[in-house]
């Protein structure tokens, strides 16, 4: 029988590392993924998504990308979305056995000044991943 999984420690000394796995090589991830009490110009994805905060951001992107096609901007705006939230994740995942609760309904979403996603805020540091990958 497996037993439940743990969840990972918060260090308490108010580091704002999210994951062990954001370290050397993998720093940049720690700018990418933080504890959304720490990205305090955090919104909350499903606020972001429902209202304006979409458009907003793809409006101020395809004003830096000149006169390009709407639908490619929201593509490239995408790819910068899922490569920003999915290779942090997979990292601590596989480096330091480490599931970040990356639930859509518990998360929050920082832009840069150009609208591209900056951070994605987490509600906590997640649990140790038993099991295989």
């Amino acid at each position: 029988m497996a037993s439940a999984p743990h969840h990972v420690a918060d260090p308490g000394d108010g580091a704002s590392v999210l994951s062990p796995a954001f370290a050397g090589e993998h720093a940049w991830c720690g700018e990418k993924m933080a504890l959304s009490v720490d990205l305090q110009d955090g919104v909350a994805l499903p606020l972001f998504f429902s209202g304006d905060g979409f458009r907003e951001a793809i409006d101020r992107y395809a004003d830096t990308c000149g006169d390009s096609d709407r639908r490619a901007v929201a593509s490239m705006w995408s790819l910068y979305y899922f490569s920003s939230l999915s290779i942090p994740y997979l990292l601590a995942r596989r480096l330091a056995a480490q599931e970040l609760p990356v639930a859509f309904d518990g998360m929050t979403i920082a832009l840069q000044e150009n609208g591209l996603p900056r951070a994605f805020g987490v509600p906590h540091r997640g649990r140790n991943a038993e099991g295989g990958d």
